[in-house]
């Protein structure tokens, strides 16, 4: 390197200047760095979890290919990397760079260290692809692009890894209704009775109102009963939700979704309805004979439930159809104690001024 800062100043690493070598990389296209460099870099990112290592030099470009060049035309480089049909350094891959350097006989003390780190980043750039196409595979499944699900499966994505909300594939398809990719899934032995955070297929169908998909479920096999890690059913889910279609449909005789299941805590589908506000599914829930006084393991009834959110509405259906405006729980607590504390001061009017009269 010359110390007037001469052109091969321009082409020295910007990490370890002070000691130049021969050899030059360009892995982001803008910034030069030593292979040697090079290398530890990637490994650190990759060792961080990074998928897609980028350059540390200031740019932040995505590090994509090793552009190798020689400084000098005296310097004493051993030509391992081929030049392009144009004369110039050729582009390598970051993976070819990797196995060049990894494969090379050993050379210096620190060579051998230079050779061991790209030996470990190899390792986990390969790691890393594999977290890529996974990635890619979940995307494609999330927008129900059958035709991407299948060429990525074929590259090696798997039908059973989870992704970071520990859902499998068929799950994110509950989710979002994709019965199509859902289908292939299963013949490509998916299992629609998987768990996922404590709860199969059909709970993220209902909770999500993924009707067309849970009839699939259903007709796979799949139980209208199956119980969550908590206790609940598909039925909770919908009536947390509001999804009325899925509720009648689970409802249906030939469905036999239990009305009055409690999940561990002894809360029914009535008093998840009631605690969101439902109060379309209230009336059907009760239509079809929910109990308005049933407790659950705290004795706490649905109006207990619909006065911790202050709905009004519900709560007043729910007196009219024969809740105790005035039952007590376990801790000797009222509805109205539940929405004075949520300060749902026109819910505690009201159940007051009914105890007035």
């Amino acid at each position: 390197m010359n110390g007037d800062g001469g052109e091969e100043d321009e082409l020295s690493c910007l990490l370890c200047v002070a000691c130049p070598r021969a050899v030059r990389a360009v892995p982001c296209g803008h910034c030069v760095a030593c292979e040697c460099c090079s290398v530890r870099h990637v490994l650190s990112q990759l060792k961080h979890g990074e998928l897609r290592p980028r350059c540390s030099h200031g740019c932040g470009a995505e590090i994509q290919e090793m552009l190798v060049m020689q400084i000098g035309s005296t310097s004493p480089v051993v030509p391992v990397y081929e030049a392009t049909s144009l004369g110039r350094p050729g582009a390598l891959s970051l993976r070819t760079f990797l196995q060049r350097l990894a494969a090379e006989e050993k050379q210096t003390h620190a060579r051998e260290g230079a050779q061991i780190a790209a030996a470990e980043a190899l390792a986990l750039l390969e790691e890393a692809a594999g977290a890529r196409l996974q990635l890619r595979f979940f995307d494609a499944v999330e927008a129900g692009d059958l035709t991407e699900c299948r060429n990525l499966h074929a590259e090696g994505a798997s039908i059973h890894a989870c992704d970071d909300q520990q859902l499998s594939p068929i799950h994110i398809c509950a989710q979002l209704g994709h019965v199509e990719v859902a289908m292939w899934l299963k013949s490509e032995g998916a299992a629609i009775d998987a768990g996922a955070n404590g709860q199969v297929a059909l709970h993220f169908a209902c909770v999500h109102g993924e009707l067309p998909f849970a009839k699939w479920l259903v007709s796979e096999g799949a139980d209208v009963n199956a119980r969550a890690d908590n206790g609940a059913m598909p039925l909770h889910g919908a009536c947390q939700e509001g999804h009325i279609e899925v509720i009648e449909w689970l409802l249906e005789a030939h469905q036999g979704a239990i009305l009055d299941a409690a999940d561990e805590d002894g809360a029914q589908p009535l008093h998840a309805a009631c605690q969101e506000g439902h109060l379309a599914v209230v009336e059907l829930l009760c239509a079809r004979g929910a109990n308005v006084r049933a407790t659950d393991d705290d004795g706490r009834g649905p109006l207990h439930a619909c006065c911790v959110n202050g709905h009004l509405d519900v709560a007043q259906r729910l007196v009219e159809l024969g809740a105790n405006a005035d039952a007590y729980d376990r801790l000797g607590k009222r509805p109205a104690d539940f929405a004075a504390a949520n300060g749902h001061t026109e819910v505690v009017e009201w159940l007051e001024g009914r105890a007035k009269d």
